[in-house]
């Protein structure tokens, strides 16, 4: 990711960090009404490629795009949008904050795999009658990595993400427990492939031989709970403990907590995702 867009959402982000050993709290605050440019810009590019895939499909019924939404998440159910909004979050905060002390990558999103949407979005575009909430994306949730100067993936962080515009214990609770699955290489590596040899630039490619050597070269996996929401606790500082795990996390690895409390959290979804690419 261009240092600019890092250096700028790392300032609008507001950090504190608790640690011990083998686990990092970190409780972030961010004001929704004043959003960076480069957070918009980062939102556009990470669902490139499913835009793309949108695009296509309304060519395929030879429709005219100038009278269709401009971008396919705007006409998403918002629980939908919620989930997308915590999953790039979730990435954003582990390459901002770098935790463990690691330089963290994203190559690719993997929104395009998002079967239950792009079936929602034919019957939209058919007019016919749509459901009003979607089914979400089997897989990781988000995986970021880090490599070496041999372009080797020596680790791996694991994100579940959770987005509620409120607060909901329950999902601080199912994310520890889906983190807590014992596989080391993510399901998901052959998706990010996909989409890395979809993209076809140079780097995307270098990116494709490190995966493709994953499971000779990986010796670590981290894991991460992202808890995106708007409504602050009033008798404690934090949802998330800072110095406990959480008792459904069954990992027994190194795991961080993350919680972002986002100010006006339901302008920003629509700033984001309805309004962000669009001449409104």
């Amino acid at each position: 990711m261009d240092d600019r867009i890092i250096n700028a959402i790392r300032g609008w982000l507001n950090c504190e960090v608790s640690e011990n050993s083998s686990y990092i709290h970190l409780l972030l605050n961010a004001d929704g009404t004043n959003l960076p440019e480069e957070l918009i810009t980062y939102f556009k590019d990470a669902h490139k490629q499913a835009q793309q895939k949108y695009i296509d499909k309304i060519n395929e019924f030879n429709l005219d795009p100038l009278n269709q939404p401009p971008i396919y998440t705007a006409v998403l159910p918002l629980k939908t949008l919620q989930g997308y909004l915590g999953e790039v979050f979730g990435g954003l905060i582990a390459i901002t904050q770098r935790p463990f002390n690691l330089d963290w990558e994203i190559p690719v999103h993997l929104f395009s795999f998002h079967d239950t949407v792009f079936d929602w979005l034919d019957m939209y575009l058919q007019n016919a009658e749509t459901s009003a909430e979607i089914p979400g994306r089997t897989g990781d949730d988000n995986l970021a990595f880090v490599r070496n100067e041999n372009n080797e993936i020596t680790a791996v962080l694991f994100i579940e993400a959770k987005c509620t515009l409120t607060h909901n214990p329950s999902l601080i609770n199912d994310a520890h427990s889906s983190l807590s699955k014992g596989n080391i290489f993510p399901v998901s590596r052959d998706k990010i492939k996909q989409l890395l040899i979809e993209k076809g630039d140079s780097e995307s490619l270098n990116f494709v031989d490190a995966i493709n050597n994953i499971v000779k070269t990986q010796k670590n996996r981290f894991d991460m709970v992202s808890y995106l929401y708007s409504k602050k606790p009033e008798r404690k500082h934090s949802w998330i403990s800072q110095s406990e795990i959480n008792r459904f996390y069954k990992g027994n690895r190194n795991l961080v907590a993350a919680e972002l409390c986002i100010t006006d959290l339901l302008k920003s979804i629509d700033r984001i995702y309805r309004k962000g690419d669009s001449n409104d």
